[in-house]
């Protein structure tokens, strides 16, 4: 009797032994045939873009505005998903002539922006979005010499204000949307709320607009741009 039952011990313990092993390895066959499909699974790339564009309704203001000559052109890459970066150049040629005081200024202006996008989209060639962004920006504005007539009740005096050349900057928030109107055209409206960040710089006489910011004589400034993009890629 005794024999018997250490013959079932023994028995059982090989059993559990045998199941333990059997176990064991359709565990690493799981587990191998896992990794297998893993890496079988094609890698997504991230899909970039690239958008080149004018400012159109500056170019129309030119017409409209015969004192100020303004242009301002943009570059935004898609850097991730819903992350794109801006680059933006600017001039401006502006002319102001009144009854007391007359001068011209000039300026050339560089921003950078990033901003988030509320879409996502895995279409590399549908860059349809609405954002919110940041945006830092310069520009190297100068003016030339400004006459003045000053009238008081003992007459009239002339004088000159030398022309300075000073670089400014700016911070800013934007945010808005584009679209496609075609395979290749995009349409994109922006707002911006700018701030400059050296705005004593000119003391004596402000510079009539600043290219990419507005008026010079503005600390802060609100504006807006609509920009006819070409999807390169």
């Amino acid at each position: 009797m005794f024999r018997l039952f250490i013959s079932i011990i023994v028995l059982q313990l090989l059993a559990s032994k045998t199941f333990a092993q059997a176990s064991d390895s359709t565990k690493q066959i799981v587990l191998s045939d896992s990794v297998k499909v893993d890496s079988l699974k094609p890698k997504v790339k991230p899909h970039h873009a690239l958008l080149l564009g004018l400012d159109v309704v500056k170019l129309a203001y030119n017409l409209a505005d015969k004192q100020k000559f303004r242009l301002e052109t943009i570059a935004e890459y898609k850097l991730k998903e819903n992350t794109w970066l801006s680059a933006e150049y600017g001039f401006c040629n502006a002319r102001f002539v009144g009854n007391n005081l007359s001068y011209n200024s000039n300026s050339n202006a560089l921003s950078a922006g990033v901003y988030k996008s509320f879409f996502t989209s895995k279409n590399p060639n549908d860059v349809d979005r609405a954002f919110v962004g940041l945006q830092l920006g310069g520009a190297l504005a100068s003016t030339t010499k400004a006459t003045y007539t000053i009238t008081d009740v003992w007459g009239s005096s002339n004088g000159v204000i030398d022309g300075l050349s000073k670089t400014v900057f700016w911070a800013g928030l934007t945010g808005g949307f584009s679209f496609k109107v075609n395979k290749k055209i995009a349409l994109g409206w922006r707002a911006k709320g700018k701030t400059l960040i050296n705005p004593k710089v000119f003391n004596s006489i402000a510079p009539i607009y600043i290219a990419l910011y507005g008026k010079g004589d503005k600390k802060t400034y609100f504006d807006y741009n609509m920009y006819l993009c070409w999807h390169l890629f």
